[in-house]
C-alpha cells in the first residue's frame, strides 16, 4: 500500500482585509491549521502536528480532497479534553472501511473518543492507545476529540403540568347500560383530582360502522362535543354525553375508533379538542375484546409517536368469563395497550367505579409521566435516576421508577417528581 505523507500547511485568517502582520497576536484565539491532500482507493495518511489521519486502501472510492484540521470547531462543554477538536472534512464524505484518526494524549487513562456529524451531537466511541499516542476509529467526516471517560450528570427540572386532554371511548354495543351508568356515577372522583387544571375532555364510542359515530366526539344537548375547565357544571354534562346508548355496532373497535377521533377527525368534526403541548389521556371502556379493523400498531404507533407519553386506561373484562354477564371476554387488546403505556387496568365487573376514576384522575393531575432526552448515548447498565428536592438532596429512584427508552435516548419516569422538585441523571457514556 501506497502512503502519502503530506506536509501540513498553516492557515491565517486576514483580519477586516487589510495588513495580516501579527493578526490576532493579542487576540487570544488559536487560528486554525489544516491539512489537505487528494486521497483515492490507494488511500494515505495526512498529517497535522503530531496528529495524523490514516485511510486504508479501500476507503474512498474515488479521488477525493481530505483535510485534517484543528481549532475550527469549539470544544463542546462539559468535556475535560485530552486532545484539540479535529474536524474531517468534507464532513459528508462516507468511508468503505474504518478511518483511524490518531492524536497524542500523555499520559491520562480512562479515554473515550467522541465523535459527532455536525458538532452538536456527540457519540462516543472507544479508542487504543500505542505509546502517548491514542487512535479513534471514524466512518465518516466530521469533528472528533479525546477526552477522559467520566461519568456524565445532567439534571432536568420540570415546569407546571401542561393542559391535558383526556379522551373516553365506551363501548355503545347492546350489553353495556350497566357499565355506562357506573362510569357516570364515578365521574365525581375524577373531576375531584382534575379541579383547578386545564383541561378538554372528549367522549367516542366504538361504533367504527355508523357514520355518525366513527370516532366523532359525542355532543352535549347545546352542541358542544369538548368539555373543559371552564364548564361551570362538567359534572353534570358528562353524566348526559357519556350515557352513550347501546344501539352500537356489535363489533366494537375502540382502538380505531380512538385513531379516528385523535387523527382522522382532528381537524374536521373534532377539532379543538386536541391542543399542541397538552398531554393525552385515553380511557377505553368495553365488555369485550376490541375488534378494529386497522392494523393492530396503528394506534399504539400513533400514540409513540406523540412529543409528551400518552397515559393509556383500559376498565373491561379480565377474564373470559361469558357466563359472567358483565364482561363477556377479557380485553386482551385494551389491557395490551394499557401495559405498553403508563396508566392502568381495572376491571369492569367492579360495582363502583369511583376508586378507578379516582386513580385515573391522579396520573392525569400528575400531567403524565414526564421524559427527559439525554444528551449522549449511555451505557444502560450504568444508569442511575434520582430526584433532587429544593435543597438538593438527593433520592435514588428504584428500576420500577424509570425506563430507558433506546430509540429515543430518554429516560422516562413512572411519574411526576413533587413539585419543587428535579431529577438527575448520571450514566457512562456507551461505545457505537
Amino acid at each position: 500500500m501506497r502512503l502519502w505523507m503530506l506536509v501540513p500547511v498553516l492557515v491565517f485568517a486576514a483580519c477586516d482585509g487589510g495588513d495580516t502582520e501579527d493578526s490576532g497576536s493579542d487576540s487570544g484565539t488559536v487560528e486554525p491549521q489544516e491539512a489537505c491532500g487528494d486521497l483515492g482507493v490507494n488511500g494515505g495518511v495526512l498529517e497535522l502536528g503530531d496528529a495524523s489521519l490514516r485511510v486504508p486502501a479501500g476507503a474512498l472510492d474515488g479521488d477525493v480532497e481530505l483535510c485534517l484540521v484543528s481549532g475550527e470547531q469549539a470544544a463542546p462543554a462539559d468535556f475535560e479534553l485530552v486532545s484539540e477538536v479535529y474536524s474531517i472534512k468534507p464532513t459528508v464524505v462516507a468511508f468503505a472501511s474504518d478511518v483511524t484518526l490518531s492524536a497524542p494524549a500523555g499520559e491520562a487513562t480512562d479515554l473515550a473518543g467522541y465523535t459527532s456529524i455536525d458538532g452538536s451531537t456527540w457519540a462516543a466511541q472507544k479508542v487504543s492507545r500505542l505509546g502517548d499516542q491514542v487512535e479513534v476509529t471514524l466512518t465518516r467526516g466530521g469533528h472528533a476529540f479525546l477526552a477522559e471517560l467520566s461519568t456524565t450528570t445532567e439534571e432536568f427540572s420540570f415546569d407546571d403540568v401542561p393542559p391535558q386532554d383526556v379522551l373516553f371511548v365506551v363501548d355503545d354495543s347492546c350489553s353495556m347500560a350497566e357499565e355506562q351508568e357506573k362510569l357516570a356515577a364515578g365521574f365525581d372522583a375524577f373531576f375531584t383530582e382534575i379541579e383547578g387544571m386545564d383541561w378538554h375532555i372528549g367522549i367516542v364510542t366504538t361504533d367504527m360502522v355508523n357514520f355518525e359515530r366513527r370516532g366523532k366526539l359525542v355532543a352535549h344537548a347545546d352542541g358542544d362535543t369538548v368539555l373543559d375547565s371552564n364548564d361551570t357544571d362538567p359534572a353534570v354534562r358528562f353524566n348526559s354525553m357519556v350515557v352513550v346508548g347501546t344501539n352500537g355496532d356489535a363489533n366494537e373497535a375502540g382502538r380505531d375508533a380512538a385513531h379516528a377521533a385523535l387523527v382522522t377527525r382532528a381537524m374536521g368534526a373534532n377539532q379543538g379538542f386536541l391542543r399542541e403541548g397538552a398531554g393525552l389521556s385515553v380511557v377505553f371502556i368495553s365488555d369485550e375484546n376490541d375488534y378494529s379493523t386497522n392494523a393492530v400498531q396503528l394506534f399504539p404507533n400513533f400514540l409513540a409517536s406523540r412529543p409528551d407519553v400518552p397515559r393509556v386506561y383500559s376498565i373491561v373484562g379480565l377474564t373470559n368469563n361469558t357466563s359472567d354477564a358483565c364482561a363477556l371476554e377479557r380485553g386482551e387488546l385494551y389491557i395490551e395497550l394499557a401495559d405498553s403505556f403508563p396508566g392502568g387496568t381495572y376491571d369492569i365487573c367492579a360495582e363502583s367505579y369511583a376508586s378507578f376514576l379516582t386513580e385515573i384522575g391522579q396520573g392525569v393531575a400528575g400531567g403524565g409521566a414526564p421524559v427527559v432526552t439525554l444528551g449522549l448515548p449511555p451505557d444502560p447498565a450504568t444508569i442511575v435516576v434520582s430526584t433532587l428536592d429544593g435543597a438538593g438532596a438527593a433520592t435514588e429512584l428504584t428500576a420500577e421508577q424509570w425506563t430507558y427508552l433506546a430509540d429515543s435516548n430518554a429516560v422516562r419516569l413512572a411519574s411526576r417528581p413533587t413539585e419543587g422538585f428535579s431529577v438527575r441523571v448520571t450514566y457512562l457514556p456507551a461505545f457505537e
